[in-house]
Order: C-alpha cells, then sequence, then structure tokens
C-alpha cells in the first residue's frame, strides 16, 4: 500500500479541489493518501469532504525554507509518492522527494506557462522517478516542446461527476441560493486571463442591450477582476456583468448557466504566443452538464470543441463575433439543444471519475516502478 501525499499552493482552484477529492475518495485500490498545502491559507473544511489538510510553508524568503518541515511530514507519514499541485508546490516538493529517493507526480491542467515554470519541470523531470500527467493534449505538446521527455508526460484527461451535475441541474434552489432571477439568462466564464477580463465586459454589456435578462457572471478572483468591478459599477447596464470571486463553487455555476464561455488572452494568440491557450476542464463539465460551450478556436478549446458540433468556436481576434454567437445560443434553443445533446454523449465516453481515477493509479504504479508515465493509460478521446 502507497502512501501519496497531494501538495497543492495558492495557485491551486477549483479544477485541483475537485481531482485531489475525486483520487482521495475512490474506494478501492492500492493508494492511501494525505493532503497539504504549502500555502499560509488553509482551504474550507469541505474543500476535500472534511479530509484534514496539513499545512506547510515558509512565511518569509524562499520555497526550500519548508524543506525540513515538508521532509518531517514524508517521515511521519511515510509517504511513498509525492503528487504535485501548482508550481510552488513543485518548488518545495521537489527537493524533498528527491533527497528522500521517491516517487514524484505533477499535475499540469494549464498548456500557458513562464520560462521560469518551464526550467522549474525539466529540472524536475529529470529524476529517475517522475511522471507528469497533462490535462490536453495541447498541454502534453507543450510540455514535450518545452524539453520534457515523452515518455515522462501522459494525457489524463479530467473526471467528471455526472451524479453531481445531475443533482445539481435538478436543485431549483441553487438559482435562488446565488441571487439568480427565474428569468435570467446566465453566461458563465472560466477563470480569466486579466487581458481577458475587459473583452468579457464589453460582450456582457453588449448582450444586456440585446436581451436585458443576460447576466454574464465571470468566475474568479484576482487583481484585475477587482479593478474591473469596480470600473463596471457606474455602467449603465451594472448588473449585467457579474464578478462573482470564488466564494461559490464553480460546478454550482456551471449546473445553472445557459451558455459557458472559454475566453483566452487573445492578445497573447495574435502575437503567435502559446501562452494564449487555456485550461480545458471547464468545457468538459459544461459539456457534461448540456451547457453550450462558446470559446475561442486556440489550440486546447478546438481539441475538444468542434464548431456548431458541440459547441461554437471564435476566431480569438473577433471580439464582437464572441456576443454574436452568445446571443445564438440564447436565441436559437433548438440548435443549441442539438449541440448539448452531442456534447454530453461525448462528455459520457471521455471524462468519467472511473476512468480518470483508475488512470492515475496506473499512473503511481508506472512511477514507482521507474516505467515510462504513459504505460497502460490509453486516451479515451481516441478508442
Amino acid at each position: 500500500m502507497t502512501r501519496v501525499l497531494h501538495v497543492f499552493d495558492g495557485a491551486a482552484d477549483w479544477e485541483e479541489r475537485i481531482a485531489i477529492r475525486q483520487l482521495i475518495s475512490a474506494t478501492g485500490g492500492d493508494h492511501t493518501h494525505v493532503v497539504a498545502s504549502v500555502d499560509a491559507r488553509i482551504p474550507p473544511s469541505d474543500w476535500f469532504e472534511s479530509v484534514c489538510v496539513r499545512r506547510i510553508f515558509a512565511a518569509v524568503g524562499p520555497a526550500f525554507l519548508a524543506g525540513p518541515a515538508f521532509r518531517r511530514l514524508i517521515d511521519a507519514e511515510n509517504v511513498g509518492l509525492i503528487h504535485a499541485w501548482g508550481t510552488r508546490a513543485v518548488r518545495i516538493a521537489a527537493g524533498a522527494a528527491r533527497a528522500a529517493g521517491i516517487a514524484f507526480v505533477l499535475t499540469r491542467n494549464n498548456p500557458a506557462m513562464t520560462e521560469v515554470e518551464s526550467k522549474l519541470i525539466r529540472t524536475v523531470a529529470s529524476s529517475p522517478r517522475f511522471g507528469m500527467a497533462c490535462a490536453s493534449g495541447t498541454v502534453r505538446r507543450r510540455m514535450i516542446e518545452h524539453g520534457v521527455d515523452a515518455d515522462r508526460c501522459v494525457l489524463i484527461r479530467p473526471g467528471v461527476d455526472f451524479a453531481a451535475i445531475n443533482r445539481a441541474r435538478g436543485d431549483g434552489t441553487i438559482r435562488a441560493r446565488l441571487g439568480i432571477e427565474p428569468d435570467h439568462r446566465v453566461v458563465v466564464t472560466s477563470p480569466l486571463h486579466r487581458r481577458a477580463l475587459d473583452r468579457v465586459m464589453w460582450a456582457g454589456q453588449l448582450l444586456s442591450h440585446i436581451d436585458d435578462r443576460v447576466r454574464m457572471v465571470i468566475y474568479g478572483g484576482g487583481a484585475a477582476a477587482e479593478r474591473l468591478s469596480r470600473l463596471a459599477a457606474p455602467m449603465p447596464q451594472a448588473g449585467a456583468v457579474a464578478f462573482v470571486g470564488g466564494s461559490c463553487r464553480y460546478e454550482d455555476w456551471i449546473s445553472v448557466a445557459d451558455v459557458h464561455l472559454i475566453a483566452p488572452d487573445d492578445d497573447a494568440v495574435r502575437r503567435g504566443s502559446p501562452n494564449g491557450d487555456v485550461s480545458t476542464t471547464s468545457i468538459a463539465w459544461a459539456m457534461a452538464a448540456g451547457v453550450p460551450v462558446v470559446g475561442s478556436a486556440v489550440y486546447a478549446v478546438a481539441e475538444l470543441i468542434s464548431h456548431k458540433q458541440n459547441g461554437l468556436l471564435v476566431k480569438p481576434e473577433r471580439g464582437p463575433r464572441m456576443a454574436t454567437r452568445i446571443a445564438s445560443c440564447l436565441m436559437d434553443a433548438g440548435d443549441a439543444r442539438r449541440m448539448c445533446e452531442t456534447a454530453r454523449g461525448q462528455a459520457y465516453q471521455v471524462f468519467g471519475v472511473r476512468r480518470f481515477v483508475d488512470q492515475y493509479r496506473q499512473l503511481y504504479r508506472n512511477v514507482t516502478d521507474g516505467a515510462p508515465a504513459h504505460r497502460d493509460i490509453k486516451d479515451p478521446a481516441l478508442t
């Protein structure tokens, strides 16, 4: 029985919360789990279904100052494998894993990364027992382009809890709890790059002139969101755009959405930078929830969405077209329903939780054995 230590940092969001929770709550298997944060904040107790979260962090100074406390936790818990979720988590955990001679796994959801992150991952990937789980084919390709050995990278698509989605979709109290009127048409965005926020806010204002029932919900916080929320307050259609932070679960917002919008950093796309791409976990959940997806036609989005088949795509540089695409989903219910049925069927085939957990367990075995990370792990989208 291998003890797996999941380590996350302050950048962890709903994607990491759901993935870790799915792994630690799965029954059976030959792994047990412990969870630790390397950030000063401790998440709410319901993040991981009341599982105790240990806190290991350096209050000041470089990340490696947390190393001694980290190694004490490894010894106390008899950890046999470390699973890092986030760049700061990698900085702190990788040295401890190497010193203890234990296996190391890193999960990456977002294909965009800095040169500093790229160098860090290449360094960690040189360890003899290392595996990197990539949430999309675009992430895996990006890692290989940045010098990570292909044998160390494996594609493991996110798991979606269909039972939870069905319960939420059938719960008539969620809209009221989130402050949504019965006649509101809700457009939910995934967490955004700061340069995409202004375009989404502009689209929300435009849509409100077409239909005053439309509400653009921008999930996630940060300085850019706070700045734009202050900017939006005095606008004529101030109620058309809502900045909801992370106080409510993203899954609840998806369950009440009429459209799901994916908006990357269009400036980066125009410059030809791969950092204009986005994480696609939210697309998987929207597809499973039967919510039509409107997204910019960047690589990661086009990997899952085919225009007018299971969603709508917009050229990244065509800002006004974004509002047009959303309006077409809201006004043409028949076409939107057809795309949603296609997307939901595909989601059942590709994004199951059981497959997600089994593939991670196989990855843990592969890394522990020193085998290629992708051994006996197949992409469900290709089978």
